[in-house]
């Protein structure tokens, strides 16, 4: 959920010399710092699993184990189809929250877990809505969260090529993943209350 060192060994997004013309390092950026943020979110919600004291975090920790494993499914043919390869451990600073959160129990984990999913969802939203924001100028239609993956009437005045139609499923998959994004926020500062 925090902005990842994309230099870190193990993490870096890497793309086949074909798809590099073809995906914008911006979109391979969005695409790694989604991958990177929900592999943390489910390791970090196991932790919770094991380690929460309070009832609240335990199933917070249960959601976000079962929605990021759900949306980072999701992310993985689309990234495939941009020529992205996700990481599959965490970077440095989710690292490092792990390994400090993995030394604390009860009420101390509970604190501090929830203080990071706050961070952690604020920023993953930000970068969501960035991403949507940002395509749905560069597109003919109206921005909806009803309107499917590459739709005929939405096209690229970029002219991605190849691309344009894997960029439209990414957009696609960032408008459905935003509401449920917003909705753990929305939780965890409920939950972080409760726990301070």
């Amino acid at each position: 959920m925090y902005a990842p060192a994309l230099a870190q060994s193990g993490t870096k997004a890497t793309t086949p010399p074909a798809a590099t013309t073809a995906t914008s390092a911006a979109t391979r950026t969005f695409v790694h710092d989604m991958a990177v943020a929900g592999n943390a979110e489910v390791q970090l919600g196991q932790l919770a699993e094991q380690h929460a004291a309070n009832g609240d975090v335990k199933a917070f920790g249960e959601m976000m184990v079962k929605d990021h494993t759900k949306a980072n499914d999701e992310l993985k043919p689309i990234a495939q189809k941009l020529g992205v390869t996700l990481p599959t451990e965490l970077d440095a600073k989710h690292k490092a929250l792990y390994d400090k959160l993995s030394k604390l129990q009860g009420a101390a984990f509970d604190r501090e877990y929830m203080n990071a999913m706050v961070q952690g969802h604020t920023e993953v939203l930000a970068k969501l809505k960035a991403h949507t924001g940002a395509t749905s100028r560069t597109t003919s239609m109206p921005s909806s969260s009803s309107t499917p993956a590459g739709a005929s009437a939405q096209q690229s005045v970029s002219g991605g090529g190849s691309a344009s139609g894997s960029d439209q499923e990414l957009t696609s998959w960032a408008r459905t993943v935003e509401p449920t994004v917003q909705t753990h926020l929305d939780r965890a500062k409920e939950v972080q209350q409760k726990v301070k």
